[in-house]
């Protein structure tokens, strides 16, 4: 399954090598109170920033999407769900 060359690596190999990469990084980043903290701290205002940005795409789209309940509200026939 693995080779020397990483030129040689399958989609699946890749995908297996940055997995393994990803869990390592996160041992390490759980095991490190203040870094854990900080990634915390992070994604709180990450995942702000992520509403604001829908909040706005709904306000473009002309109010007719809630991306509350990810659903067409009612009254706007072209983009309801039948």
């Amino acid at each position: 399954m693995y080779h020397s060359g990483m030129d040689e690596y399958t989609e699946a190999e890749w995908k297996a090598y940055h997995d393994a990469n990803s869990l390592a990084d996160a041992k390490v980043i759980t095991g490190d109170p203040k870094r854990l903290k900080a990634a915390e701290k992070m994604a709180e205002h990450m995942a702000k920033e992520k509403t604001e940005e829908a909040e706005a795409m709904t306000d473009i789209a002309g109010g007719f999407y809630d991306h509350k309940t990810s659903k067409a509200k009612r009254g706007d026939s072209k983009n309801e769900d039948s």
